[in-house]
């Protein structure tokens, strides 16, 4: 217990109680931290290329991707899991991705919708955004246009929510 004994552990019992008090910090607010794998994504659309594509792209920002063929097989998959973003296609069997769409608002407001085609028109772009999609992309798409409509969806997804962001 010499003074050169205490002055050489000193910075690092200082550090202990900050890495301590930031631990505590973190444990009270665990509840509220949404980390990127926290997120799930549903990606919905008929062309199997499209999804793998865009799975790829979302797993590669952290995120966590779930498949759908069609409107009917996302509905089901909604039931069953927390979802926090839709990417669907606007043309498909069954159930298309206005379909979709109208019935994601209804049962899941919270959840953003983010409609891609091969098929654009300037009609169906305003008709999906008034009814309430939360962007309209054309395929092709660019990564980084996809990136950035992603995360301003879960932004809005948290901001819903209340949520705060991670810490």
């Amino acid at each position: 217990d010499s003074p050169s004994a205490r002055k050489l552990f000193a910075p690092i019992t200082e550090q202990s109680k900050l890495k301590v008090s930031c631990e505590k910090a973190q444990n009270l607010l665990s509840p509220y931290r949404i980390n990127t794998m926290d997120h799930k994504i549903l990606i919905v659309d008929d062309e199997a290329n499209i999804r793998k594509v865009l799975k790829a792209l979302i797993e590669q920002q952290g995120f966590s991707a779930v498949e759908a063929n069609d409107g009917i097989d996302a509905l089901a998959i909604l039931k069953k899991e927390q979802i926090h973003a839709i990417i669907t296609d606007l043309r498909m069997p069954k159930l298309d991705g206005m379909g979709l769409l109208k019935t994601t608002l209804k049962q899941y407001p919270d959840i953003p919708v983010i409609i891609i085609t091969a098929h654009e028109t300037v009609d169906s772009a305003v008709s999906a955004l008034k009814m309430g999609a939360m962007d309209y992309i054309s395929k092709p798409f660019e990564k980084e246009e996809m990136i950035k409509v992603l995360q301003k969806a879960l932004g809005t997804y948290r901001t819903k929510l209340n949520v705060p962001s991670d810490i």
